[in-house]
């Protein structure tokens, strides 16, 4: 339940919110930002690919995969959106 909301607020939230600043903040608390483009299927996350502008610790990517393929996607939002949304998933590697 908490990842589907946790879905459905990045799909409605501006995906261009300070990047950079997002960043640099996690980077300082040891955890790596992994912007994601994925499909939305019926019910789950699919053809997730990171779009990161510089370079992404291979690990922490790998798991930012993981999670978002693992996330349960509301009927309402697969409704909505059938095509593609931008996630941004913060990963201790």
């Amino acid at each position: 339940m908490l990842l589907s909301l946790f879905a459905l607020t990045l799909a409605t939230t501006p995906a261009a919110a300070a990047p950079h600043a997002a960043n640099d903040a996690a980077e300082a608390a040891g955890v790596a930002v992994v912007f994601l483009n994925c499909q939305v299927g019926d019910k789950t996350l699919t053809d997730c690919r990171v779009v990161n502008e510089g370079p992404v610790d291979a690990t922490a990517a790998a798991q930012a995969v993981k999670m978002a393929e693992a996330m349960a996607v509301p009927a309402a939002l697969a409704e909505r959106n059938p095509g593609r949304i931008m996630l941004k998933l913060n990963v201790q590697p």
